[in-house]
């Protein structure tokens, strides 16, 4: 045997002469205060059938009450970001769409109450009021200005989207 596997293979006499050594060491690291006993958590199911898993959740902070995600623990369902973000979405999209609907409705009336008023001061050219008024509506129906309500769908969409990618990405 060569020098360097005489010294990688000690005999079992060696071993045992130097083990009481090895423990006097690895006893004087327990010289550190213990501050409280470790203790297992208890772990009970609040219904049966469901298990007590961690529920999934995102990663954006939240309140004082709201557990924010450990990297530390898998996550029990995948993709739980995305699941919030398709939420996220879903929510303002049916937020938006109240939105729309109802400042499509108020410009609309206000546009009647002008051709309204504009029939009433005699400038319609010699039409009934009824048709007079529908008239004008087609005509604010191919507007620009109808079309600039959908605005409300864009404008929301464009910050989330922005304030997201300063957040990751800068």
């Amino acid at each position: 045997m060569t020098l360097t596997s005489d010294l990688l293979e000690l005999p079992e006499v060696d071993i045992a002469r130097h083990s009481d050594a090895a423990l006097a060491l690895l006893d004087g690291f327990d010289y550190a205060p213990r501050v409280a006993q470790g203790r297992e958590a208890a772990v009970s199911e609040g219904s049966p059938g469901l298990g007590s898993r961690r529920p999934c959740v995102s990663n954006s902070g939240g309140g004082s009450d709201h557990p924010v995600w450990d990297p530390g623990v898998p996550c029990a369902r995948k993709g739980c970001d995305m699941l919030s973000l398709a939420r996220l979405f879903l929510i303002l999209f049916v937020v938006l769409t109240v939105i729309y609907v109802s400042v499509s409705l108020w410009s609309r009336q206000v546009r009647k109450r002008k051709l309204t008023r504009e029939w009433q001061e005699g400038e319609t050219g010699g039409d009934d009021m009824q048709a007079f008024i529908r008239k004008g509506l087609e005509e604010y129906d191919d507007s620009f200005r109808r079309k600039l309500i959908l605005l409300v769908y864009i404008v929301p969409v464009a910050v989330i989207a922005y304030i997201i990618y300063v957040v990751n990405y800068t």
